[in-house]
């Protein structure tokens, strides 16, 4: 499930952010999520942080709002550095 939304992040960030809500709760929204998340959480961060926090598995949840707050962490560095 995470390598279709993976794909489909690539391809198109906003039909795969539609695809990955369209599914139910439960382990394969959880996954498709976690898998979606790292590929929109630069250029879609609010999206991201949206999903990360319907994702039901803890752990999942909790791993993937830290990837997108270190994500947030380094684009801030980034731009201090300019």
């Amino acid at each position: 499930m995470s390598e279709i939304a993976e794909s489909l992040a690539l391809r198109s960030p906003s039909v795969g952010l539609e695809w990955v809500q369209k599914l139910p709760d439960g382990p394969y929204f959880d996954a498709a999520a976690t898998g979606f998340i790292p590929h929109i959480a630069d250029g879609y961060p609010s999206e991201a942080r949206e999903l990360a926090e319907m994702i039901t598995n803890e752990a999942l949840r909790a791993q993937s709002l830290l990837l997108i707050q270190r994500k947030a962490n380094w684009r801030k560095e980034g731009a201090n550095r300019r």
